[in-house]
């Protein structure tokens, strides 16, 4: 049908088993021929003698013809009224035309209000083919979510419709007869916990929980975290109950006071997050500040919940100006926080198992004080040569301060084919660029990556011009 695009005229539908035909006309008969496909295969053709046709013979057994190109629009209808006369389309032996008049628009036409009476009745809730619902969810479907907060996309996925049908249910665009449900707590509930059962993001909880929840968020300086652990609920349900989607029916006035034992609840909750002293929160901040240990690690050695050490991180704790002014005393860690770093950095090591600290400690004395290349150090400790370059690098195996840098052997380049006069030279002919990388190269015959590593900058960086 890709011949038809943007040609204007009449069209046919025919059933090639009993040769009936459906005449139409259309200014772009390729569109049309699509939509009526669609429509049918839909099963919501507005054409109810040929749909039925479609739904018994299949569409393999229909074909689709231009009978012909019409480019005077202002006349196609009285052209197509002159073809479903010829074949005689609105007659029910003949063909599928519901009406002899060529109103394609239906125009004109006026049903009488028995046949409006039965469309009516037809199209209304369980009526209709194609409706998933019942009388007896609509109901339901209003209630929790007018009455208990519950989205809309919540009760479209429990009862496998689509989200506009659920929306045009709760503001009364469809089902508008159904009369209003009265269920009991305990049969709300027991609906709840089946819409939320296999919905990750939402666990069931009652109304005077979501009332609480408010309270809390309006009351209390408790965290959304905190608040979902006290009601065993998924963080991002307090969330939307803090923005209003998730119980946004469920009021809380300015007369309402907290429940007693959620009030205690939430006063230990906070002042757990005070019983750090300023001094282990000083030590804190200069662990971070100055060692290599992991927040983590921290927590560990202090036993105290990370959230804390993450206030401390941010400058958020409740201590943090103490913190800052006294911090500015200290340049590095002191003796007491060095051997705990120290400490932790020797659990850190001997829990991966394969080096012990001393070990970790003679490798990086040789590669400070000896020549011996990275794959000899590598087969006498019996581990890997990355690990050896790893050590190097600074990457595992860190010290327990932040500013020890990567051990930097400039004695290996000794054994070189280069020396640092030679690579000064090969800088001072790359800055030229009279020659090529592979030039170069041959002429001090080495290898064309070594020349692209020293221009830029991956070995003899420290030689400069």
């Amino acid at each position: 049908m890709e011949i038809f695009k943007g040609v204007s005229g009449i069209y046919s539908i025919t059933n090639k088993l009993n040769n009936k035909k459906y005449i139409g006309s259309s200014k772009n008969v390729h569109i049309r021929f699509n939509s009526h496909r669609n429509d049918l295969n839909q099963n919501k053709h507005y054409n109810g003698h040929l749909q039925n046709s479609w739904n018994k013979y299949g569409e393999d057994n229909f074909v689709f013809n231009l009978i012909e190109k019409f480019n005077d629009l202002d006349n196609l209808f009285i052209a197509e009224q002159k073809w479903i006369e010829y074949y005689k389309s609105f007659i029910d032996d003949y063909g599928y035309n519901m009406r002899p008049a060529s109103k394609s628009s239906c125009f004109g036409f006026k049903h009488s209000l028995e046949t409006k009476k039965k469309h009516s009745e037809r199209s209304k809730g369980e009526s209709n083919g194609n409706s998933v619902l019942t009388e007896e969810n609509v109901p339901i479907i209003r209630l929790l979510s007018k009455d208990e907060g519950i989205t809309s996309s919540s009760l479209a996925r429990y009862y496998k419709v689509g989200n506009s049908a659920v929306a045009r249910i709760i503001s009364n665009e469809s089902w508008k007869g159904v009369q209003p449900a009265c269920l009991s707590d305990d049969k709300i509930l027991e609906l709840k916990k089946d819409i939320f059962k296999n919905q990750s993001n939402s666990r069931v909880i009652s109304n005077e929980g979501i009332k609480n929840i408010k309270l809390m968020l309006r009351d209390t300086e408790l965290l959304m975290n905190e608040i979902a652990s006290i009601f065993n609920i998924d963080y991002m349900v307090v969330k939307y109950i803090k923005k209003g989607i998730t119980g946004k029916y469920i009021f809380v006035s300015d007369e309402d006071i907290l429940d007693l034992n959620y009030n205690s609840l939430a006063e230990k909750i906070i002042m757990s997050r005070r019983k750090i002293s300023l001094k282990k929160a000083l030590e804190i901040k200069l662990l971070i500040v100055y060692s290599n240990l992991s927040l983590t690690e921290i927590c560990e050695i202090y036993n105290i919940k990370s959230c804390v050490i993450t206030r401390i991180k941010q400058n958020s704790h409740y201590q943090s100006g103490k913190i800052e002014k006294n911090l500015p005393d200290y340049l590095t860690l002191p003796n007491h926080l060095y051997k705990k770093a120290e400490n932790k950095i020797k659990e850190r090591v001997s829990f991966i198992g394969f080096l012990t600290y001393g070990q970790v400690m003679e490798i990086k004395d040789i590669l400070r004080n000896s020549l011996i290349p990275m794959k000899q150090i590598a087969e006498k400790m019996s581990i890997s040569e990355s690990t050896i370059n790893r050590i190097n690098n600074g990457i595992s195996f860190t010290e327990v301060l932040k500013t020890e840098k990567p051990i930097i052997r400039k004695k290996k380049y000794e054994k070189s084919k280069l020396n640092e006069g030679i690579v000064i030279e090969i800088k001072k002919l790359l800055n030229n660029g009279e020659l090529s990388q592979k030039e170069i190269a041959n002429m001090y015959n080495i290898a064309k990556s070594t020349v692209g590593n020293i221009k830029y900058g991956v070995t003899w960086s420290h030689v400069e011009i």
